[in-house]
Protein backbone atom coordinates (compact mmCIF):
# COMPACT_ATOMS: atom_id res chain seq x y z
CA UNK A 1 0.00 0.00 0.00
CA UNK A 2 1.12 3.55 -0.69
CA UNK A 3 0.07 7.00 0.50
CA UNK A 4 0.74 10.07 -1.65
CA UNK A 5 0.75 13.52 -0.09
CA UNK A 6 1.97 17.09 -0.45
CA UNK A 7 1.87 20.13 1.84
CA UNK A 8 0.36 23.47 0.83
CA UNK A 9 0.49 26.73 2.80
CA UNK A 10 -0.78 30.24 2.14
CA UNK A 11 -0.17 33.60 3.81
CA UNK A 12 -2.55 36.47 4.65
CA UNK A 13 -1.50 38.89 1.93
CA UNK A 14 -4.60 41.06 1.38
CA UNK A 15 -3.02 43.44 -1.11
CA UNK A 16 -2.13 41.18 -4.01
CA UNK A 17 -3.75 38.02 -2.76
CA UNK A 18 -2.43 35.25 -0.61
CA UNK A 19 0.86 33.68 -1.58
CA UNK A 20 0.73 29.93 -1.88
CA UNK A 21 3.63 27.55 -1.40
CA UNK A 22 3.54 23.86 -2.13
CA UNK A 23 5.96 21.03 -1.51
CA UNK A 24 6.78 18.35 -4.05
CA UNK A 25 4.66 15.22 -3.93
CA UNK A 26 5.85 12.57 -1.50
CA UNK A 27 4.98 8.88 -1.45
CA UNK A 28 4.99 6.68 1.64
CA UNK A 29 5.06 2.95 0.96
CA UNK A 30 3.91 0.46 3.59
CA UNK A 31 5.36 -3.04 3.33
CA UNK A 32 2.96 -5.89 2.63
CA UNK A 33 2.34 -8.73 5.06
CA UNK A 34 4.41 -10.98 2.79
CA UNK A 35 7.36 -8.57 2.89
CA UNK A 36 7.13 -8.30 6.68
CA UNK A 37 7.08 -12.09 6.92
CA UNK A 38 10.10 -12.42 4.61
CA UNK A 39 12.01 -9.87 6.67
CA UNK A 40 11.14 -11.68 9.90
CA UNK A 41 12.21 -15.04 8.49
CA UNK A 42 15.51 -13.59 7.30
CA UNK A 43 16.24 -11.95 10.66
CA UNK A 44 15.44 -15.12 12.56
CA UNK A 45 17.57 -17.24 10.25
CA UNK A 46 20.44 -14.87 10.96
CA UNK A 47 19.75 -15.17 14.69
CA UNK A 48 19.82 -18.97 14.49
CA UNK A 49 23.10 -18.88 12.58
CA UNK A 50 24.61 -16.52 15.16
CA UNK A 51 23.43 -18.69 18.06
CA UNK A 52 24.80 -21.85 16.43
CA UNK A 53 28.13 -20.08 15.97
CA UNK A 54 28.03 -19.04 19.63
CA UNK A 55 27.25 -22.61 20.67
CA UNK A 56 30.39 -23.85 18.92
CA UNK A 57 32.40 -21.00 20.43
CA UNK A 58 31.04 -21.81 23.90
CA UNK A 59 32.17 -25.43 23.50
CA UNK A 60 35.65 -24.27 22.53
CA UNK A 61 35.82 -21.91 25.51
CA UNK A 62 34.78 -24.69 27.85
CA UNK A 63 37.33 -27.09 26.35
CA UNK A 64 40.05 -24.46 26.76
CA UNK A 65 39.23 -23.95 30.43
CA UNK A 66 39.04 -27.69 31.09
CA UNK A 67 42.39 -28.23 29.36
CA UNK A 68 43.95 -25.51 31.49
CA UNK A 69 42.43 -27.13 34.57
CA UNK A 70 44.07 -30.45 33.68
CA UNK A 71 47.42 -28.75 33.10
CA UNK A 72 47.22 -27.03 36.49
CA UNK A 73 46.50 -30.35 38.22
CA UNK A 74 49.31 -32.04 36.29
CA UNK A 75 51.94 -29.34 36.92
CA UNK A 76 50.66 -28.35 40.37
CA UNK A 77 51.01 -24.70 39.43
CA UNK A 78 49.42 -21.99 37.30
CA UNK A 79 51.83 -21.03 34.53
CA UNK A 80 51.93 -17.79 32.54
CA UNK A 81 50.54 -19.72 29.56
CA UNK A 82 47.64 -20.96 31.68
CA UNK A 83 46.83 -17.40 32.71
CA UNK A 84 46.97 -16.15 29.12
CA UNK A 85 44.61 -18.88 27.88
CA UNK A 86 42.18 -18.26 30.74
CA UNK A 87 42.20 -14.50 30.16
CA UNK A 88 41.46 -15.00 26.46
CA UNK A 89 38.64 -17.46 27.25
CA UNK A 90 37.03 -15.02 29.70
CA UNK A 91 37.21 -12.17 27.17
CA UNK A 92 35.56 -14.36 24.52
CA UNK A 93 32.79 -15.29 26.98
CA UNK A 94 32.13 -11.64 27.79
CA UNK A 95 32.02 -10.68 24.10
CA UNK A 96 29.63 -13.56 23.42
CA UNK A 97 27.25 -12.37 26.13
CA UNK A 98 27.19 -8.90 24.58
CA UNK A 99 26.33 -10.46 21.22
CA UNK A 100 23.52 -12.40 22.91
CA UNK A 101 22.07 -9.16 24.19
CA UNK A 102 22.13 -7.72 20.66
CA UNK A 103 20.41 -10.81 19.25
CA UNK A 104 17.73 -10.59 21.93
CA UNK A 105 16.95 -7.01 20.90
CA UNK A 106 16.67 -8.10 17.26
CA UNK A 107 14.29 -10.91 18.20
CA UNK A 108 12.14 -8.53 20.25
CA UNK A 109 11.88 -6.09 17.34
CA UNK A 110 10.84 -8.84 14.91
CA UNK A 111 8.25 -10.20 17.34
CA UNK A 112 6.74 -6.75 17.95
CA UNK A 113 6.53 -6.01 14.22
CA UNK A 114 4.79 -9.28 13.42
CA UNK A 115 2.47 -9.01 16.41
CA UNK A 116 1.39 -5.51 15.38
CA UNK A 117 0.48 -6.84 11.95
CA UNK A 118 -1.52 -9.77 13.35
CA UNK A 119 0.88 -12.33 11.91
CA UNK A 120 1.44 -14.44 15.03
CA UNK A 121 -0.87 -17.05 16.43
CA UNK A 122 -1.19 -17.20 20.24
CA UNK A 123 0.76 -20.48 20.22
CA UNK A 124 3.66 -19.04 18.22
CA UNK A 125 3.69 -15.91 20.37
CA UNK A 126 3.91 -18.06 23.49
CA UNK A 127 6.89 -19.96 22.08
CA UNK A 128 8.61 -16.69 21.15
CA UNK A 129 8.16 -15.59 24.75
CA UNK A 130 9.83 -18.84 25.83
CA UNK A 131 12.74 -18.12 23.46
CA UNK A 132 13.05 -14.63 24.90
CA UNK A 133 13.07 -16.02 28.45
CA UNK A 134 15.77 -18.57 27.58
CA UNK A 135 17.93 -15.96 25.87
CA UNK A 136 17.56 -13.60 28.83
CA UNK A 137 18.64 -16.41 31.16
CA UNK A 138 21.79 -16.94 29.07
CA UNK A 139 22.97 -13.48 30.11
CA UNK A 140 22.95 -14.59 33.73
CA UNK A 141 24.43 -12.29 36.40
CA UNK A 142 26.12 -15.35 37.90
CA UNK A 143 28.09 -16.10 34.74
CA UNK A 144 29.07 -12.46 34.46
CA UNK A 145 30.17 -12.39 38.09
CA UNK A 146 32.23 -15.59 37.70
CA UNK A 147 33.92 -14.13 34.62
CA UNK A 148 34.89 -11.06 36.64
CA UNK A 149 36.13 -13.25 39.51
CA UNK A 150 38.28 -15.21 37.10
CA UNK A 151 39.70 -12.02 35.60
CA UNK A 152 40.49 -10.66 39.08
CA UNK A 153 42.18 -13.93 40.12
CA UNK A 154 44.34 -13.88 36.98
CA UNK A 155 45.28 -10.24 37.49
CA UNK A 156 46.25 -10.94 41.12
CA UNK A 157 48.06 -14.17 40.13
CA UNK A 158 46.14 -15.89 42.94
CA UNK A 159 46.48 -19.60 42.17
CA UNK A 160 43.94 -20.73 44.75
CA UNK A 161 41.34 -18.25 43.49
CA UNK A 162 42.05 -19.30 39.90
CA UNK A 163 41.41 -22.97 40.75
CA UNK A 164 38.15 -22.11 42.54
CA UNK A 165 37.03 -19.82 39.71
CA UNK A 166 37.71 -22.55 37.13
CA UNK A 167 35.55 -25.05 39.03
CA UNK A 168 32.63 -22.66 39.33
CA UNK A 169 32.96 -21.29 35.80
CA UNK A 170 32.99 -24.70 34.11
CA UNK A 171 29.83 -25.68 36.01
CA UNK A 172 28.05 -22.47 34.99
CA UNK A 173 29.22 -22.85 31.40
CA UNK A 174 27.69 -26.32 31.22
CA UNK A 175 24.35 -24.79 32.20
CA UNK A 176 24.93 -22.00 29.65
CA UNK A 177 25.60 -24.53 26.87
CA UNK A 178 22.48 -26.54 27.64
CA UNK A 179 20.28 -23.44 27.64
CA UNK A 180 21.84 -22.16 24.43
CA UNK A 181 21.18 -25.42 22.59
CA UNK A 182 17.58 -25.48 23.90
CA UNK A 183 17.12 -21.91 22.67
CA UNK A 184 18.33 -22.80 19.18
CA UNK A 185 16.02 -25.82 18.90
CA UNK A 186 13.01 -23.85 20.15
CA UNK A 187 13.72 -20.97 17.79
CA UNK A 188 13.88 -23.38 14.85
CA UNK A 189 10.44 -24.74 15.80
CA UNK A 190 9.12 -21.19 16.08
CA UNK A 191 10.36 -20.46 12.55
CA UNK A 192 8.38 -23.41 11.20
CA UNK A 193 5.23 -22.27 13.01
CA UNK A 194 5.69 -18.70 11.78
CA UNK A 195 5.77 -19.93 8.20
CA UNK A 196 2.40 -21.60 8.77
CA UNK A 197 1.06 -18.46 10.50
CA UNK A 198 2.19 -16.33 7.57
CA UNK A 199 0.42 -18.58 5.04
CA UNK A 200 -2.74 -18.45 7.16
CA UNK A 201 -2.55 -14.65 7.35
CA UNK A 202 -2.11 -14.33 3.56
CA UNK A 203 -5.09 -16.62 2.93
CA UNK A 204 -7.15 -14.54 5.35
CA UNK A 205 -6.15 -11.32 3.56
CA UNK A 206 -6.96 -12.87 0.19
CA UNK A 207 -10.40 -13.96 1.38
CA UNK A 208 -11.07 -10.47 2.76
CA UNK A 209 -9.99 -8.91 -0.51
CA UNK A 210 -12.28 -11.20 -2.49
CA UNK A 211 -15.17 -10.33 -0.18
CA UNK A 212 -14.63 -6.62 -0.82
CA UNK A 213 -14.61 -7.21 -4.57
CA UNK A 214 -17.81 -9.21 -4.31
CA UNK A 215 -19.46 -6.40 -2.34
CA UNK A 216 -18.49 -3.85 -4.98
CA UNK A 217 -19.90 -5.87 -7.86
Amino acid sequence: DTVTYRLRASDNNKLTGPGVGETPEYVIRFPSSHEIDQMAQQRQEQTVEQLESMSEQARQIRETIENVQREIIKNEEVTWQDQAELRDAVQQQQAMQQELEDQLKTLEAVKDRMQQNGMLSPETLEKLEQVRTLMSALNSPELERLSRDMQAAIDDVDEEMIREAIDRLTEEQEFFQENLDRTIELLKRVQQEQMLDAVTARLRDLASHQDRIADEV
